[in-house]
């Protein structure tokens, strides 16, 4: 503020502007008005002697402001005040800038949590850790980061006038990262463009369609419900639960835990524990290192690198334990379940271990039927097709010695048994090509690369046989006619 002793710039109003000339003393009117430089502010100072009478009126005061160039943010209500109060002031605050509204720079709203922490409980133990969701997994197209646009700000005014600008807002752009996609409706949201497991990366968003996980499956993790594929660095500890849609690739062990996928499972090292609580199920194939004390189901293949022991081991396609080139692999005790095959190096222990191997031959009497009635069907075939050609044969005949009686009747005879020659031979094809199929389809079978221990009880079928001395290199198969089951030179067999 500018004056020569406060800063402000002040006038002084002349005295022949209030004293009334009526009056019998002389009174000395003073009504200044300060202004600061940067015109926030204008300060009034009302001052006369004598007192009396009164010489200010508000409309007077607010001439005067505007006089020295305040016309903004004047604060008549406290002048009208001062002068119904017919009070006497010194740098009294009479105008006030109209500060800017400041408007708001764009933000991202994040519609997952960056940065999750397990809670506690209120009442300890009411809370199961192992459900504590860290990984936050999303579905394809859900909203998963907002931008919330930037608000441009109103301009200000000072006392005097003069336009005060509000500060400039900042802009963001969206953190669009590998598996995201721009909402094609609303430029402002951003999407998941996969399922997967989303997270902060780099101050971008990321969605993994393969989740890693770099540790073991813990409490600081809990338990994994994931639509996609999971790769996991370390073991999955007791009680924890893997369950995703793809495939499983787990560095460790797994210790009475529960893995499910909708893919294939691959365990580096082994499956341990008991075997109502260790349980691996895939929809495609499993591969493992060991099993002990386990359950490991598949709808594609199962196969165990080294041994599997005490399990329940259940494949809609084979099993096999062991490496048949190194001559390295058992399976000791539980049972073992396979729709097609079992292979392994070693079946049983020495010590008489019960060891049950089943290969329920699902669909076997349906091909049997399907045998027979293919069968059935190519001999009549070949039947009807002798009996068209000696008619055809015939006629050939007839033409040749005697044509004579050859008539179009005739003409038309040959060429219509002709035809139906030449379909009976195209159905016959078919028939035994199908007939060539099945043939080729393997019987069920066990295999065993190494030695079969007594106290094995296989079941093939409906036909189940148990061994009471230690064969060497067999392979067990049902009979030709699926009425038993027989123990063949390995080297023989196909």
């Amino acid at each position: 503020m500018t004056s020569e002793s406060s800063n402000l710039e002040g006038v002084v109003v002349p005295e022949s502007a209030t004293p009334d000339q009526a009056e019998p003393a002389e009174q000395t009117v003073e009504l200044s008005v300060a202004v600061a430089r940067d015109g926030t502010q204008a300060l009034l100072t009302l001052h006369a002697d004598p007192p009396e009478p009164y010489p200010f009126a508000l409309k007077a005061i607010v001439q005067t402001l505007n006089e020295h160039g305040v016309v903004q943010g004047i604060l008549e209500e406290a002048i009208g005040q001062v002068v119904d109060n017919q009070e006497y002031v010194t740098d009294l605050l009479v105008a006030r800038e109209i500060p800017p509204e400041q408007g708001e720079d764009a933000r991202i709203d994040l519609l997952f949590d960056p940065f999750p922490k397990p809670a506690p409980a209120e009442t300890p133990g009411q809370v199961d850790w192992r459900e504590v969701k860290l990984i936050q997994t999303v579905i394809e197209s859900q909203p998963i980061a907002r931008k919330i646009p930037a608000r441009t700000g109103t301009p200000g005014m000072t006392v005097t006038g003069k336009r005060i600008e509000p500060r400039k807002v900042r802009d963001v752009r969206l953190p669009a990262g590998r598996g995201t996609k721009v909402n094609e409706n609303d430029p402002n949201e951003l999407l998941a463009a996969t399922p997967g497991a989303v997270r902060l990366a780099n101050n971008q968003v990321v969605v993994d369609k393969v989740l890693t996980v770099p540790r073991d499956v813990d409490f600081s993790v809990g338990n994994i419900d994931f639509d996609g594929s999971v790769q996991i660095g370390g073991n999955v500890l007791p009680g924890f639960r893997v369950r995703v849609t793809g495939d499983i690739h787990i560095t460790g062990l797994i210790e009475e835990a529960t893995i499910e996928a909708g893919g294939s499972i691959w365990i580096s090292q082994g499956v341990l524990g008991d075997i109502n609580k260790s349980t691996v199920h895939a929809s495609k194939d499993v591969a493992v290192k060991f099993a002990r004390n386990a359950t490991i189901s598949a709808e594609g293949r199962i196969t165990v690198q080294s041994e599997a022991v005490n399990c329940h081991l259940q494949s809609e396609n084979f099993i096999l334990v062991g490496s048949p080139e190194a001559r390295r692999g058992r399976l000791i005790g539980g049972e073992a379940v396979a729709a097609q095959a079992l292979r392994v190096v070693d079946l049983g222990a020495d010590i008489g271990t019960a060891t049950i191997v089943t290969i329920p031959a699902k669909g076997l009497s349906a091909r049997l039927q399907e045998e027979r009635v293919v069968a059935e069907q190519a001999a009549k075939l070949r039947d009807d097709h002798a009996r068209i050609m000696d008619e055809v044969a015939n006629l050939l005949r007839l033409q040749a010695t005697d044509k004579s009686t050859w008539t179009p009747s005739c003409e038309q005879l040959l060429a219509k048994l002709t035809a139906a020659a030449n379909q009976v031979e195209r159905e016959l094809h078919a028939l035994e090509d199908r007939l060539a199929e099945l043939a080729k389809v393997e019987k069920p079978k066990v295999v065993v690369y190494g030695t079969l221990f007594p106290g094995v009880r296989i079941t093939i079928g409906h036909r189940t046989r148990s061994f009471d001395e230690a064969l060497k290199n067999v392979q067990i198969v049902p009979t030709d006619d699926f009425s038993g089951i027989v123990a063949l030179g390995l080297q023989s067999a196909r």
